[in-house]
């Protein structure tokens, strides 16, 4: 969701807006060229990323979850050592786990794939694949 799922919907939104938009004089509509912010459309991204996270994240602890950051191996059949950010190590056991693994992107590797944009490369703030602000 972070990565991939939000990010490249509103991507794929605003790649085919401005074609949209030019197609409407087409249809009736008076339009004039329509202009692109790329650093507004990150910062709307990072707002529809940063919603739900925190929203899922309030509910999750309001119902009792206990949320732990940092890398889980699992070391039993209900337990997990976590490597904490700032290099702590613990294990914790529970009836019920969720380790939230995340996941990387396949680059792919055809001619031209060089301009292609993987999910990882949406974030946190790439420069305009343009060449503009």
């Amino acid at each position: 969701v972070n990565l991939g799922c939000v990010p490249k919907k509103l991507m794929v939104y605003a790649a085919h807006f401005a074609e949209e938009w030019r197609d409407a004089r087409h249809y009736g509509w008076d339009v004039q060229e329509p202009t692109h912010d790329w650093a507004k459309l990150i910062r709307r991204k990072d707002q529809e990323i940063a919603r739900p996270n925190a929203t899922d994240e309030r509910m999750l602890v309001n119902a009792g979850v206990t949320i732990l950051r940092g890398t889980a191996r699992v070391v039993g059949p209900h337990e997990v050592q976590i490597t904490h950010p700032d290099g702590a190590v613990s294990v914790r056991g529970g009836k019920h786990l969720l380790v939230a693994v995340g996941g990387k992107p396949k680059r792919p590797s055809f001619p031209g794939a060089e301009h292609v944009l993987v999910s990882d490369d949406l974030s946190p703030r790439p420069p305009c694949p343009c060449g503009s602000a």
